[in-house]
């Protein structure tokens, strides 16, 4: 006898070829789409999750973090984060 509830786990697989044809596609439109272009200026190193990286406006929106969690971007804030911004700032100094 059951309660009438049932979990039947699904698992989808790719065969063989969707999988290959799926990564060709990936690696083509990331050539010719990247979401954002690389800067000709390096950008400015990040000194709270929402200061740094990119120069423009339009761009300067965009978090180090992304978080639905309400004031986690406060809390970061105030933690021991110059590790974390050291390194990221090194990461996007790469050429």
């Amino acid at each position: 006898m059951t309660d009438g509830h049932h979990y039947t786990p699904i698992r989808l697989v790719f065969t063989p070829e969707a999988s290959a044809w799926f990564d060709a596609a990936h690696a083509h439109r990331s050539t010719w789409a990247p979401i954002h272009q690389p800067m000709v200026h390096p950008p400015r190193d990040w000194s709270t999750p929402p200061e740094g990286g990119y120069l423009t406006r339009a761009l300067r929106r965009a978090m180090m973090m992304q978080t639905r969690i309400p004031g986690a971007d406060l809390i970061a804030a105030r933690e021991q984060m110059g590790t974390v911004y050291a390194a990221v700032n090194a990461i996007q100094r790469t050429d």
